[in-house]
C-alpha cells in the first residue's frame, strides 16, 4: 500500500497528484464510502472527467481508513501490469513472505481484518492496460460478495459505457 501511495503522494512544490495539505475531503463521498461499510454492496464506483480529482480522493481516503485503523490495499491502475489478484498477492507476499497463491492470500488478508472489512482501492482503472481487467475485477467483486471485503474503484467517464455489457 505504501508504495503505491508514494508515487502519488508529495508536498507543496512537488508534481504529484496526492498533496495532503492542500486537500480538502469531499464529505459526500466521505459519507459514501461510510455508508458502504454498512450496506449490502461490495464496491463504490467513483467516476468523473480527467483531472476532477478522483485519485487525490481515494488517496486521502486510503489514509483516513488506515487512520481507522483499518487495513487498506492502494493500487493505481497505471501501475497494475496484470491481473489484479496478481498484484494483491505480490503486495502481501512482499510484507509477510510465503508461497501461497492469489485467492489463498486474499482470504489470509480478510481474516487479518478481524470483524473489521479489508478495502481495496484501485484509482484510474481505465488506465489500467491489462486486456482482461473488466473479466478480474468482475471476478474480485464477486468475491468480495461473500467476503468481508469492499472495493472501490475510480474511472473517467467515457470508460464506462465501455464496461458494461
Amino acid at each position: 500500500m505504501a508504495d503505491e501511495l508514494r508515487i502519488l503522494k508529495g508536498r507543496i512544490g512537488e508534481d504529484r497528484k496526492y498533496i495532503p495539505e492542500l486537500h480538502v475531503p469531499r464529505h459526500a463521498l466521505v459519507k459514501e464510502v461510510e455508508e458502504l461499510y454498512g450496506s449490502a454492496s461490495t464496491g463504490l464506483l467513483l467516476v468523473g472527467q480527467s483531472g476532477a480529482g478522483k485519485t487525490c480522493e481515494l488517496c486521502w481516503i486510503a489514509e483516513w481508513l488506515l487512520q481507522s485503523d483499518k487495513p487498506v490495499l492502494f493500487f493505481s491502475g497505471v501501475a497494475l501490469e496484470k491481473d489484479i489478484l496478481d498484484a494483491i498477492a505480490k503486495e502481501f507476499l512482499w510484507t509477510f513472505s510465503g508461497s501461497d497463491g492469489p485467492i489463498e492470500i486474499v482470504n489470509r488478508m480478510e481474516s487479518f481484518g478481524g470483524d473489521g472489512v479489508l478495502t481495496i482501492i484501485v484509482a484510474a482503472i481505465d488506465e489500467w492496460t491489462f486486456g482482461a481487467r473488466s473479466n478480474h475485477l468482475a471476478s474480485l467483486l464477486r468475491a468480495a460478495e461473500t467476503r468481508k471485503i469492499q472495493v472501490i474503484l475510480s474511472c473517467r467517464r467515457p470508460t464506462v459505457g465501455r464496461w458494461t455489457a
